[in-house]
């Protein structure tokens, strides 16, 4: 990760993504006080450790309500973007994408790998720039 980030706000730290679809290690619960018009957030993903086989990895990004504190049923945003494996290079931001203003209270990555990677692994947070 680049620069200071808010441990609350991180998705996933050096996380291992070899299986098929994986959730990002956390979900963020985002204060309802930065969500809305006026208050641009940023989701980023980068690679720490380079991947190794397989052939993309299509990152998408789910949200959820709240529930009591928790977050309720994730699900799809129609957020996404897919990389291939030969843009999986180690310290490499493979993707920075501003969230919607609608976006509800919780967040997370789905992880969507094609082939079988043999290694790598992902930072993703989120942040105000």
């Amino acid at each position: 990760m680049k620069g200071f980030v808010d441990a609350n706000l991180i998705l996933s730290d050096s996380q291992p993504v070899t299986d098929t679809d994986v959730a990002s290690t956390n979900a963020v619960g985002l204060p309802e006080a930065l969500l809305g018009e006026g208050h641009p957030l940023y989701l980023h993903i980068s690679v720490d450790e380079a991947f190794a086989g397989g052939t993309n990895i299509n990152f998408e990004l789910q949200d959820a309500a709240d529930d009591d504190g928790a977050p309720d049923t994730f699900a799809a945003m129609g957020i996404e973007k897919t990389v291939a494996t030969a843009g999986l290079t180690a310290n490499t931001e493979v993707w920075r994408v501003a969230l919607p203003s609608d976006t509800r209270q919780w967040v997370r990555i789905l992880y969507d790998v094609t082939g079988t990677m043999t290694g790598g692994t992902i930072d993703a947070w989120i942040s105000d720039h």
